[in-house]
């Protein structure tokens, strides 16, 4: 019988397959959280930015320098990657002030 099926078996001490399993996933979940909590930080930072002197959407190269992916940063914000893409390619509206 291996190291393994005596630790599932409460026959020698270690982590369970079930346990490790279920660590793997909490550290897979972590992550996830780490990325999203980077891209609420990174839309934080763009709307404290005066209109005046930000883009109107954080682009690719943002996004990317913050590792945080297109699909990632709409899911957080709640906004299409559809819309987002739409938006980013709109010419500038020639609006410079402030609200």
């Amino acid at each position: 019988m291996g190291q393994r099926a005596l630790v599932d078996r409460d026959r020698a001490p270690g982590m369970t397959t079930v346990e490790s399993a279920q660590l793997c996933d909490a550290l897979a979940r972590i992550k996830q959280l780490e990325v999203e909590l980077r891209a609420m930080r990174q839309a934080a930072r763009h709307s404290r930015t005066p209109r005046s002197a930000r883009k109107p959407v954080p682009g690719y190269h943002d996004l990317d320098r913050a590792n945080i992916s297109i699909h990632t940063a709409c899911r957080v914000l709640g906004v299409s990657e559809h819309g987002y893409r739409h938006h980013r390619n709109r010419p500038p509206s020639g609006y410079i002030g402030d609200l």
